[in-house]
């Protein structure tokens, strides 16, 4: 099971406390505050896929920067970008927890293509933004870093790219970009084959509020 992935059961009370495949809200995926890939799972909520639907990679950098980053990851405006897009809005409620308060956890759906946002404070908890697309055909990670650095530039992490001379078989390629506050966020792009924990063929591009550091 790549180490990246974390799955998160939100709210005990409500969720199933076995392993179970990694199925969330309408097919939304998160992040943490590390920046790994994870769902909230709980009962009473479609856990459905969407059918998938092949993107060029360059078009899913597209459709993300459009939806989370120019949007700031503000859930109106995000609604709003959404609707022009043809995407459907299927928020999740969040009942309250012992240690979290009730929410409402931004979801949207299109053809291949499922939309999330948070504020955060919350499960998950960082403020962010994740476009996931369901492909039948992987697109290589090669190409996609390509999409995503044309968008954003060069990836921030870039010199963790080699180490001792050696390419580093570990790297991720990390970017980072500036909020309207000047605050930097963090954007990571993940590549997923179907599998038992991780149905689906999917893409997952995410924005998420960069974890502070302690003082």
């Amino acid at each position: 099971m790549n180490r990246r992935f974390a799955r998160a059961f939100a709210f005990a009370a409500l969720a199933a406390a076995v392993p179970t495949p990694a199925l969330a809200q309408h097919g939304a995926l998160w992040v943490d505050d590390y920046g790994r890939m994870m769902t909230i799972e709980f009962a009473g909520v479609d856990d459905a896929l969407p059918a998938p639907a092949d993107r060029a990679p360059a078009e899913m950098a597209a459709t993300f920067k459009r939806l989370c980053v120019e949007t700031g990851a503000e859930l109106a405006a995000i609604d709003s970008a959404a609707s022009a897009a043809g995407l459907e809005a299927v928020p999740v409620q969040v009942p309250a927890a012992k240690k979290a308060p009730a929410a409402t956890l931004g979801v949207w759906r299109a053809s291949g293509l499922v939309v999330s946002q948070t504020g955060g404070g919350t499960v998950p908890q960082p403020k962010q933004c994740n476009a996931a697309f369901y492909v039948a055909s992987l697109p290589d990670r090669p190409a996609v870093d390509e999409a995503m650095t044309a968008a954003f530039g060069p990836p921030a992490n870039a010199a963790e790219a080699v180490r001792k001379g050696k390419p580093n078989r570990n790297y991720k390629p990390g970017w980072t970009v500036t909020g309207a506050d000047g605050s930097p966020w963090t954007i990571a792009a993940f590549v997923v084959a179907d599998s038992r924990y991780t149905p689906g063929n999917r893409v997952q591009i995410s924005i998420r509020a960069a974890k502070k550091k302690a003082n």
